[in-house]
């Protein structure tokens, strides 16, 4: 539905941490493995993997399994640097002129691959926050007035599909984690084209109340998408 033949894939992880698979701070490697592998069934050029991580990118990379997943696949896993760096329009509330990471903004189709886990300041980080990974500039300053930087990146990214991975997702000390005791197994992919939907469901593992989070209130708001699955086709598959 979303990959055509021909397509140049960017796949947008969380890879953020230099952490092991286990710990659920970055995006399982088999959740990514399994997505590049489907995007090639649907005839894309070499799939790319793009993130622009807090750790040294190497590091992360390596224990994450990313870069084992790249090998096994042959997608390519993009090392971020400055030359990769151009400063766009973010037309944001708060965020105006900004480094964006190219790879990113290049797709024809962009893919949005986060891992679901907690967060000291916006409580939760899902597929929306995911894309601070997607800019350059101070993530400090992004830090503040968290709730409507997280929407105006949204805003300016909007991805093919969201797919949230939370086969084992972090419930405190987040969002580097750090030991497995802050890790919980739910065993589920939230999949969405509605970035705001597949946040507001995923906030439910974590008996968070959707509207609760201020990113996810705000960014419905502001046109975005919707919490209220009344007004969505869900469906749920059972493995």
């Amino acid at each position: 539905r979303f990959v055509s033949k021909g397509d140049v894939v960017v796949i947008k992880p969380n890879l953020s941490w230099a952490r092991r698979p286990e710990l659920a701070a970055t995006t399982n490697p088999q959740v990514l493995k399994a997505v590049i592998e489907l995007c090639q069934e649907a005839g894309a050029r070499r799939p790319r993997i793009a993130d622009n991580t807090i750790h040294d990118a190497r590091q992360c990379f390596a224990l994450s399994g990313a870069g084992m997943v790249a090998k096994n696949t042959g997608a390519d896993l993009i090392y971020p640097r400055s030359s990769l760096m151009r400063k766009m329009g973010l037309k944001g509330d708060r965020l105006d002129v900004w480094p964006v990471y190219k790879p990113l903004i290049e797709a024809d189709v962009l893919i949005n691959l986060p891992v679901a886990k907690h967060h000291s300041l916006s409580g939760l980080t899902l597929g929306m926050k995911n894309w601070i990974g997607g800019v350059g500039g101070s993530r400090w300053s992004l830090h503040q007035d968290i709730n409507q930087s997280i929407v105006d990146l949204a805003n300016f990214f909007q991805p093919s599909v969201t797919l949230i991975d939370a086969i084992r997702i972090m419930t405190k000390n987040g969002p580097s984690g750090g030991s497995t005791s802050y890790v919980s197994f739910k065993n589920t992919l939230i999949l969405s084209d509605d970035p705001v939907a597949a946040d507001a469901k995923a906030a439910l593992l974590f008996n968070r109340e959707p509207k609760k989070l201020g990113f996810i209130r705000l960014a419905q708001q502001q046109g975005l998408g919707t919490y209220d699955f009344s007004k969505l086709d869900q469906q749920k598959v059972v493995l």
